[in-house]
């Protein structure tokens, strides 16, 4: 269930509890939750929180392996300049 303001409740037997759409970390917890606690089909918790299913065991395999940390969204991207190495660098301070 979702409303409007991109949160999605995650229904248990007792209530409910709230997810933000933009909660990466609530959503993948969520998602295991509904699969394991629930019996929801992988598929279909997959579907609910906006992930493939391939996705789903992604961050299945990533749980139980090493815990709640290696849910966690690492940074994207390069990790260091590759354009600008310390040879250029140097030569960009020594114009300036």
């Amino acid at each position: 269930m979702s409303n409007n303001k991109g949160i999605i409740y995650l229904q248990g037997p007792s209530g409910s509890l709230a997810i933000h759409s933009h909660d990466q970390l609530g959503k993948k917890i969520a998602i295991l939750m509904e699969n394991k606690c629930l019996g929801v089909h992988a598929i279909d918790a997959a579907q609910k929180y906006g992930f493939s299913r391939s996705r789903f065991y992604q961050i299945k395999r990533a749980f139980e392996t090493e815990g709640t940390e290696a849910l966690i969204d690492s940074k994207r991207g390069p990790k260091k300049n590759y354009v600008r190495t310390d040879i250029v660098n140097n030569q960009i301070i020594r114009h300036r």
